[in-house]
């Protein structure tokens, strides 16, 4: 037999969850941070070569880089021979990967055209750089291009200044990541500079594109956002829906959390700003503030589909602290403390989906039958957000993408959290039909008499008053039948309880057999029935009283002398008067049973 966990294994429980979300926390928190001042100082980085059979190129393993810690080096600096030395050499793998950091990070790599016997290939102007982080707060490109004073002038260069925190008009292209194109201008194998700074993690992928292969990346990008963006709006469509259907509260929440979701991806991935052309403070504000709302909402959804506070009141106290936590991003937001919220969600992130499956699993065990597919649903999540950390180790295979895994995971949670609310209701509707069931059986086990199954005396009062005064409404006859057993005491005393009860129990056998199905039959008490005939006159009556007694007469029982015994009714009838109520009614048919009495017994007597 399974043994119910006592509170030592709870307590144990919890604590490794607990534990574990800690640690999860730190590990996010280090991935975000993880430094860039580790890489080593091998000679200068190969240049890619440009050629029209590689539509794509990682540039992270060509690229050379100095971290800034003053902010303050200008282009002239930086680009002098001098400084050359101060560059190292990325490692080579495909993403670039430093973290929050409070410095000014410089970027140099270096491009080449193919060997003059080579195929030609297309223009320089059709080559494009994209670093795919939507969050670079400052982004400053510099290429170099032929000097204006000649062969022996100072260097010159092209310069593109952009960011998030700079007008979306300084984009180069209106895309949702940063795209630099090439100038045509760019002096073969001289190194290209960009300089970035962000109090966002600088954790990106950076290639070079030719024209088509743009072009392909760019449909393809488009086409799984329209998804992402697809599923998010008809997941809060189709759930308001429910909601206004409904009128439960779980789904008004879980339409907040996917709206939250919603506004989060368009902000995080900067399609709102490049609709709305946003000014440069609002922009990452809102970043921040929909960050807030999704954790928030994400806890008052698992909150109410859980019913935590009545199934694990413990746990619901966390879930209520980690609420409150996230109310302080949404208010943190509009104050411009940035580089709190940046840190401070990176540790809810973690904390707040692995409470929920923490509350979840002990729901599950604690009796709520719906959780599968919510508990897939954060699942998901959490190994999206696992996995986002630890591609700041580089323990993630390099292929997963940030901007695809947390969207397409928002969008797989989200249909998997409304399959949870289908399941749900399911569960929910079942249930309430289960209720519905055991009221009616305790309803019908309150008004039938255990003995025979029949109405008993408290549902005769009620059902004779309804019929009486249908009948006054509808002018409609009416007749009343009162049996009584006759000598049944004797019968008791003479055979025994047990067969006397065997007698009540074979009346009523008879009585439902031989009466119709409007009429009602019920034991008025000791061996006396009524049976109440809706729509019958006393003619009507009568031949149905006469078939329950000729059918009672035919039944045989057991005498103690194992021989075999037979018992008779009578039956007194009466029929509804106008203006006459059911104690009236019920008077009269017992005087007619006493008629029937009086006369012999085994009989059916009518009362005029």
């Amino acid at each position: 037999m399974h043994q119910a966990p006592g509170p030592y294994h709870c307590c144990q429980a919890k604590h490794r969850t607990l534990f574990l979300t800690a640690v999860g926390a730190c590990l996010l928190l280090l991935a975000a941070a993880w430094p860039a001042g580790a890489y080593a100082a091998p000679p200068a980085a190969p240049a890619p070569l440009l050629t029209p059979s590689a539509p794509g190129t990682a540039l992270a393993s060509y690229l050379e880089i100095f971290q800034d810690p003053s902010r303050s080096l200008t282009i002239a600096q930086v680009a002098a021979p001098a400084f050359a030395g101060r560059f190292r050499r990325m490692p080579p793998e495909a993403n670039l990967k430093l973290g929050i950091t409070p410095d000014a990070v410089w970027l140099r790599l270096r491009l080449r055209r193919p060997p003059a016997s080579a195929p030609p290939f297309n223009q320089p102007d059709d080559w494009f750089i994209e670093l795919d982080n939507t969050q670079i707060q400052y982004l400053d490109a510099f290429f170099p291009v032929p000097p204006a004073a000649g062969p022996n002038g100072p260097p010159a260069f092209r310069e593109v200044h952009t960011g998030l925190s700079r007008p979306s008009q300084a984009r180069p292209l209106p895309l949702r990541t940063f795209i630099l194109q090439i100038p045509s201008e760019y002096q073969d194998g001289d190194y290209i500079y960009l300089r970035l700074a962000s109090v966002n993690t600088l954790t990106m992928r950076l290639d070079l594109w030719s024209m088509r292969g743009l072009h392909q990346r760019m449909v393809g990008d488009s086409y799984f956002f329209g998804v992402v963006y697809g599923v998010l709006l008809a997941m809060l469509l189709s759930n308001l829906v429910f909601f206004f259907s409904l009128k439960d509260r779980t789904y008004l929440y879980y339409v907040f959390y996917v709206a939250s979701l919603l506004l989060f991806s368009l902000a995080t991935y900067t399609q709102l700003n490049l609709m709305l052309d946003l000014p440069q403070r609002l922009d990452q504000t809102l970043v921040w503030l929909f960050v807030g709302m999704v954790l928030c909402t994400a806890v008052l959804f698992a909150r109410a589909f859980l019913r935590s506070w009545l199934l694990t009141p413990r746990l619901d106290k966390v879930l209520l602290g980690l609420l409150g936590a996230g109310g302080l991003i949404v208010v943190a937001a509009p104050l411009g403390f940035f580089r709190f919220t940046g840190l401070f969600s990176h540790i809810l992130a973690l904390a707040i989906p692995g409470m929920i499956l923490a509350t979840a699993l002990a729901s599950l065990r604690r009796g709520l039958l719906a959780p599968r597919f919510f508990l897939l649903g954060w699942s998901v999540l959490v190994l999206a957000v696992i996995l986002f950390a630890a591609k700041g180790f580089g323990l993630a295979p390099e292929f997963l993408s940030g901007a695809v895994l947390l969207p397409g995971a928002s969008a797989l949670e989200s249909l998997l959290l409304s399959f949870a609310l289908a399941e749900r209701v399911r569960v929910l509707r079942r249930q309430r039909q289960e209720a519905r069931r055991r009221e009616d059986h305790y309803r019908e086990m309150s008004i039938r008499d255990e003995l025979t199954g029949l109405y008993n005396k408290r549902y005769l009062g009620s059902c004779l008053q309804n019929e009486v005064e249908r009948a006054m409404a509808q002018t409609e006859p009416l007749t009343m039948l009162l049996l009584d057993v006759d000598d049944f005491k004797r019968f008791n005393d003479t055979h025994g309880h047990d067969e006397g009860d065997k007698v009540l129990a074979g009346l009523a056998t008879v009585v439902r057999e031989r009466s119709r199905a409007s009429d009602v039959a019920c034991r008025y008490g000791g061996e006396e029935f009524v049976v109440i005939m809706p729509g019958t006159d006393q003619d009507q009556g009568w031949m149905v009283a006469e078939r329950i007694r000729t059918g009672f007469n035919q039944l045989a029982f057991q005498s103690q002398e194992g021989g075999e015994v037979r018992v008779s009714v009578s039956i007194g009838l009466a029929q509804w008067q106008a203006g006459e109520g059911p104690v009236s009614l019920l008077r009269r048919a017992d005087q007619a049973l006493y008629r029937a009495k009086k006369a012999g017994k085994n009989r059916s007597e009518v009362q005029a």
